[in-house]
């Protein structure tokens, strides 16, 4: 019998690990989400309907990062769409990113910024991960030339001598759509200031 505990004495002290307990790393907080100056909301996505698209997205977090994770981690996409690629630099210390787009995003659409689980801290500090919609700006839409009767009289003024059967052709800054080209949302008065 003594053997026996001996045996079994034997066997528990071999089996038992030197196992120093793994302590949890701490989390990071994202502190701040920015396009430019404007303020992204972390809470309500709805807010964020009027981001710039020509400004570097910029993070700012409790720790600074480990700037290799941020590369894996962080994903500019179009709303249920392409990805967007990002240049990184680091700020602050590498608590900051500042992701550049590698071109303007577009007018009045919807992206998505996900930042994953996998962004980690110089020193080992974990982050859940968070996703953030938000929409650009509705884009500037410009007359860039109008003719009557073919001739360009867009910086002509007074524009005279003008057939009663018109015709004009407007040119605008950007594509539009063609339910939007009717007398409903263009005029054209004989008011005189």
């Amino acid at each position: 019998m003594k053997w026996f505990w001996l045996i079994v004495l034997s066997f528990a002290l071999f089996s038992c690990n030197d196992k120093s307990e793994d302590t949890p790393k701490p989390n990071m907080q994202l502190n701040e989400l920015r396009l430019g100056t404007y303020v992204l909301n972390l809470s309500d996505p709805s807010k964020n309907n009027a981001a710039p698209i020509d400004q570097a997205i910029q993070a700012n977090f409790s720790a600074a990062l480990d700037q290799a994770s941020v590369n894996e981690a962080v994903q500019l996409k179009i709303k249920n769409g392409a990805n967007v690629p990002l240049t990184f630099t680091f700020l602050d210390n590498n608590k900051t990113f500042s992701g550049l787009p590698s071109q303007n995003l577009e007018p009045y659409k919807n992206y998505e910024l996900i930042i994953s689980d996998k962004l980690r801290g110089e020193s080992g500090e974990v982050f859940p991960g968070i996703s953030v919609a938000f929409t650009t700006v509705p884009g500037t839409l410009t007359v860039t030339s109008l003719k009557i009767d073919g001739a360009e009289v867009l910086n002509t003024s007074p524009v005279s001598n003008v057939n009663q059967t018109l015709n004009m052709e407007l040119t605008f800054s950007a594509a539009i759509k063609p339910e939007f080209a009717t007398y409903n949302y263009i005029v054209v008065s004989n008011n005189v200031s």
